[in-house]
């Protein structure tokens, strides 16, 4: 069940995500603010007689060992911590919506969570399981397949699968996961095991996991061969089952960064010193860390700029969001505020192998209200963030539309007022 708090989307199956403020007011989110995500209803199984089943249909690869139950894989396994985020692909589906109605669930931006897990390594169980990996021909053509018997709205089971390249890849712990957040994993979140693919959409961090096949070919399961994926923007309901044969299935989430508080339209005080405090989230891809965090506030309206990427559609490119971060795009480096970042360096897991950091970075910043705000006496403004990877990488502007709603990364923008004239 829900908090109460949590915006449901859908009871059956249960689908809610928590009020951003309180998603970005801890570096790990509790239990009962983590986000639920379903295609079904959840799956119960039992502890003491749970077995993993492993198994090859790849010519390739055979295996020697066929079943694990838990407590093997508690006892005889190395523990592994990982602090990870797990982010529905439909994340800030909402504002895509905005610009032009999409399919599925309208999630805000708390389709995401940041948790410590804590389990066997993938690579280890497979090591036990007879995988030769120094002898495999190769990776790259070969998938592994993630299964459980939920009965879900569009197929009769559940199931993801990656390329062996990316859940044998020594930079990206996959883990199976036995623990949340120091605790057994509940029965909401896959108890009593599932994978954990950081950096990975979170539909292929299946849950109640009851088999992994390898095989040397994708899933055909509908969530992965004809949902979560990225069509291109001319794809529409009545073309995109041919652009779904050709589309590769969504894996690594963009680099991203989300206002949480203020909220939407929300109304404003200045502090003290004549500021506004602003809050949120920064996840990299690939693991890479979060280098800045940087926030602007502009008055509101913006003058219309004229679009410089021919391929984003007519319907973005008139709204009201994007001319914000167009304009924004064009701030002197002065109008920008760089936000102090919480990485969660300390926390067991947090900075894991070749100094990659799975979770988000959780950024603050006191803006300062300029005095060409202040001369407006009740204005309505727009907040704007945008994120930059240690590697230079810049989070994108703007996102191209796509029907399904999917890796929304644009700079975040968040419309406010202010509740009384600026002093």
């Amino acid at each position: 069940m829900a908090a109460e708090h949590h915006h449901v989307l859908s009871k059956q199956p249960l689908n809610a995500e928590p009020p951003p403020d309180v998603l970005v007011s801890t570096f790990l989110t509790s239990n009962r603010d983590v986000y639920h995500r379903n295609h079904g209803e959840f799956v119960e199984l039992d502890a003491k007689s749970y077995n993993l089943i492993v198994s090859s249909e790849a010519d390739a690869v055979r295996l020697t060992k066929s079943d694990f139950a838990l407590a093997e894989l508690q006892q005889d396994f190395p523990k592994r911590d990982l602090v990870t985020v797990l982010s529905c692909a439909g994340n800030r589906r909402t504002e895509m919506d905005h610009e032009k109605e999409v399919e599925g669930l309208k999630w805000g931006t708390s389709a995401i969570a940041n948790c410590h897990f804590a389990g066997a390594m993938l690579t280890d169980l497979l090591k036990s399981a007879g995988l030769e990996l120094d002898k495999l021909p190769s990776p790259e053509s070969l998938h592994i397949h993630f299964e459980t018997s939920q009965n879900c709205e569009d197929d009769s089971y559940y199931a993801a699968s990656l390329p062996l390249s990316i859940a044998l890849d020594p930079e990206r712990p996959t883990l199976l996961a036995y623990e949340m957040n120091h605790a057994p994993l509940e029965p909401a979140h896959g108890f009593p095991l599932r994978v954990v693919v950081p950096g990975v959409i979170g539909a292929r961090s299946v849950k109640w996991l009851e088999r992994i096949v390898i095989r040397d070919h994708e899933s055909d399961n509908f969530y992965q061969a004809r949902d979560y994926k990225v069509l291109p923007p001319e794809a529409t309901p009545d073309t995109k089952a041919e652009y779904l044969k050709k589309t590769p299935a969504l894996m690594e989430f963009p680099l991203n960064s989300v206002i949480c508080s203020p909220a939407e339209g929300e109304m404003l005080s200045l502090d003290g010193e004549g500021a506004v405090t602003v809050k949120g989230y920064a996840v990299g891809t690939s693991g890479i860390r979060i280098e800045s965090v940087q926030v602007a506030i502009v008055p509101l309206p913006v003058l219309s700029i004229r679009a410089t990427d021919s391929n984003l559609l007519p319907e973005i490119t008139s709204s009201e969001a994007y001319k914000i971060r167009a304009h924004a795009s064009t701030l002197l480096a002065s109008a920008w505020t760089k936000a102090t970042l919480d990485e969660g360096a300390k926390e067991p897991g947090a900075i894991t192998t070749a100094n990659k950091h799975w979770g988000w970075t959780l950024f603050s910043a006191q803006i300062a209200v300029s005095d060409d705000v202040r001369q407006l006496g009740k204005p309505e403004v727009a907040l704007i963030a945008y994120a930059t990877d240690v590697e230079g990488h810049k989070q994108e502007m703007q996102t191209n539309w796509n029907l399904r709603g999917v890796a929304e990364a644009s700079w975040s923008v968040v419309k406010c007022r202010f509740n009384s004239a600026v002093p």
